[in-house]
């Protein structure tokens, strides 16, 4: 009778599966099927497991961004033949590339189970595809990568035997700057000076192309990188129209008139009697425009009062363009700065050489310019710790520099006990710096919280923390720790509407930096940035001199922007937990137009620490309101160019 119980109890395939086991396994085989079935007891009902027969794949979009923080959601939903959901399921999600999370994961009660797909770090281009695998179930789904994008800026036209430089811009799907990657450029009829390129932290890289084709066809520049492609269209025009003198990168001495030629003609050969005009974006011409001579050539001079590089440009209207880089330079040593960088360091151990310094020669005239291409001599004349200089000889850069590397010996100096000495070759100038070596390893750290106090309606105090411990992680107590603050570069602009007029956003005008990038290449800079006209000339102390000396007033307003548009607590001593606080206070007019970066130095036992933050001024988000009161514009204009103060 338990056994007519258990067969009423059975769907018609689970009798027959039932008859079909009790034969095959005979009488003996009766319990072993009873328990197969899932039996719980007299009178109970049997189970069968079910497996996955189906699973949809669905993506919550079928393109992802190629930046780093763009995501799409995976979900499959498992289901059995009769396409009910099932719970319980393990469902593993895999993709040919990007990066997949969440994965293995189980089915809820609506049968679905879920996972994420990013880039991976990957900005390139591409079709991914994805699976979901549950049982000896698959599915599968492509997403698009996209968003990354090339660009290719520079001249439209070129003059045959002319060159001109093309800069590369390649951009995430978030318009970030994707740098360290190779662009491949080509040329359909003309000269590249590099078939592949390298993009730098601005994502960006110059080519230079020269025009070369003499049946003057209509050219293509294409570049393409991790799947995304640009092109230019480029005219070549068959006249020749270049620059003879001086040649391209030439260097040019400071406060000298040179000469400057250009060369028109074409297949009928010299052009007379043609207006050119010339323009420069460093020092002053004599003559803004010219005309051809008998032998085609058209010639004004220029001059600089100081150093840096320049562009110039020669055109003839409705005709050709060339351009021409040459570089501004002095030669005349009348000064010689010599630092070190940093101050102290510790012992080497054994052979090794990580303990090291930069020791920096700057050289400069009269007038302050850095001096190019002069050698100076570097020599220890006092070194208890058994270190060495190398090399001994370096000669000065564009920035008037000279640097040579102090490997620390095996042995303290005491405090400023190495003293090297530095020589322009052909001169009397000298000068000593000393460093000390030896002391114990010693860690600093800055931060900040979210909170930014209002001292008055007009002032803002921004208070940074500041952490001082030994190598392993103990708090130094009673350590004085001292701060600088360096204006590194302000930005112009003003504050509108949103398009939903509900709330104010801010806009930034400029279209282009400043010609002379700010020493310190902070990468918390952006694109297009005013440096600190103080620095920009002088960077060799990283402080400057505060005076207006020639050629630092960029905008011609006869003062050093952004100036001192903040202060920074000079000294603090560290708490019992190695702790103290640095406050930066600032007009609230120059929040958030002005970057700033706070250094911070302590020495401890011989030893000194060092760090830093760069950072936008911030503002406090309570001060404003769309219906009452906005944040104030730049009070540095609201132009394209740092070269004006509008």
């Amino acid at each position: 009778m338990a056994m007519v119980r258990k067969l009423k109890g059975l769907s018609i395939l689970g009798f027959i599966l039932s008859l079909l086991m009790l034969v095959s396994c005979g009488t003996g085989g009766l319990p072993d099927a009873t328990t197969a079935q899932g039996a719980g007891g007299a009178g109970g009902e049997g189970a069968t497991a079910v497996s996955p027969a189906y699973i949809d794949l669905l993506v919550s979009s079928p393109q992802l961004g190629s930046d780093s923080n763009s995501s799409v959601s995976l979900t499959a939903i498992v289901k059995d033949s009769g396409n009910r959901a099932l719970s319980g399921q393990t469902v593993t999600f895999n993709a040919s590339s990007g990066l997949i999370s969440g994965s293995p994961a189980t089915t809820d009660d609506a049968g679905q189970a879920t996972a994420t797909l990013k880039t991976g770090g990957d900005p390139t281009n591409r079709v991914i595809t994805v699976n979901a695998v549950s049982g000896s179930v698959t599915a599968q789904i492509t997403v698009t990568v996209t968003g990354t994008t090339v660009e290719i800026s520079g001249q439209d036209s070129l003059s045959l035997g002319a060159s001109a430089t093309y800069t590369v811009t390649l951009k995430d799907g978030a318009g970030s700057p994707i740098a360290n990657k190779v662009v491949t450029i080509s040329s359909l009829y003309n000269n590249l000076s590099k078939t592949t390129v390298t993009t730098d932290t601005n994502g960006q890289a110059t080519v230079t192309l020269t025009a070369t084709d003499t049946q003057g066809r209509s050219d293509t520049l294409t570049a393409s990188a991790l799947g995304a492609a640009a092109e230019k269209s480029i005219t070549v025009n068959t006249t020749t129209f270049t620059f003879t003198e001086p040649a391209s990168g030439s260097s040019i001495e400071v406060d000298t008139w040179t000469y400057i030629t250009v060369y028109y003609a074409d297949a009928n050969g010299p052009k007379t009697g043609v207006t050119v005009k010339f323009s420069t974006s460093r020092g002053e011409l004599e003559s803004t425009q010219a005309i051809t001579n008998s032998e085609g050539k058209a010639t004004t001079r220029i001059k600089s009062s100081n150093t840096g590089t320049a562009t110039l440009t020669a055109s003839v209207d409705a005709g050709p363009t060339t351009q021409l880089a040459v570089e501004f330079v002095a030669t005349t040593p009348a000064s010689l700065v010599l630092q070190a960088d940093p101050t102290v360091i510790n012992v080497n151990k054994g052979t090794s050489t990580t303990e090291q310094s930069i020791i920096t020669a700057t050289v400069r005239d009269s007038k302050g310019n850095p001096v190019k291409g002069k050698a100076v001599n570097f020599t220890l004349t006092n070194d208890p710790s058994g270190g060495t200089l190398s090399p001994s000889r370096a000669t000065t850069n564009s920035q008037g520099e000279a640097s040579v590397f102090f490997i620390a010996g095996t042995s303290p100096s005491g405090q400023n006990g190495v003293e090297i000495k530095a020589t322009v070759e052909g001169t009397a100038l000298t000068k000593t710096v000393n460093l000390t070596v030896g002391g114990v390893a010693l860690f600093v750290s800055l931060g900040t919280g979210n909170k930014i106090y209002s001292e008055t309606t007009e002032v803002y105090r921004l208070d940074y923390a500041v952490l001082v411990t030994d190598a392993a992680g103990h708090p130094i107590e009673g350590a004085t720790v001292t701060s600088k603050l360096t204006p590194l570069a302000y930005l112009k602009g003003y504050y509108t509407s949103n398009a939903e007029k509900t709330n104010f956003v801010q806009v930034f005008t400029l279209t282009s930096s400043h010609p002379n990038p700010s020493p310190y290449n902070d990468p918390v800079l952006p694109a297009n940035y005013c440096g600190n006209e103080n620095l920009t000339y002088f960077p060799d102390d990283r402080a400057s001199n505060i005076y207006l000396d020639s050629g630092e007033d960029y905008n011609g307003n006869d003062s050093l922007d952004p100036g001192g548009v903040a202060s920074a607590t000079p000294s603090v001593v560290t708490d019992k937990n190695g702790l103290g606080t640095i406050s930066i206070r600032y007009p609230k007019e120059y929040a958030p137009w002005v970057y700033v970066r706070l250094d911070v130095t302590v020495k401890v036992a011989g030893t000194e620490g060092r760090a830093y933050r760069s950072f936008l001024l911030p503002y406090a988000v309570g001060d404003y309101s769309y219906t009452t009161t906005w944040p104030p514009d730049s009070p540095f204009g609201k132009s394209v160019t740092c070269g004006d103060v509008n």
